[in-house]
């Protein structure tokens, strides 16, 4: 579940800064609903991933996958938070 959320965190974090970047007449109130609604999965992801990796089971690799991609969102989103500030 939570390599789940890590992608859905991914995916929507690209969606929205592919939509930002092009200019369109896109509504900024919807895409910030969506990166939000992206960091809440995100931290529910990690929360889940850490959980899970605390439990016996053979396979881990979904698990240790989750916990990676979550943190890769983390990065997209200080990157994107740190653009922001620059701006």
């Amino acid at each position: 579940m939570s390599a789940v959320f890590g992608a859905l965190s991914l995916f929507t974090y690209c969606t929205c800064i592919q939509l930002a970047y092009l200019g369109r007449t896109y509504d900024t109130d919807r895409l910030g609903s969506s990166a939000l609604l992206a960091t809440i999965f995100m931290i529910t992801g990690f929360i889940l991933g850490v959980i899970s990796v605390l439990e016996h089971d053979k396979f881990r690799f979904f698990r240790i996958l989750g916990i990676v991609m979550n943190v890769i969102s983390f990065f997209v989103l200080s990157a994107i938070l740190y653009a922001r500030a620059l701006a």
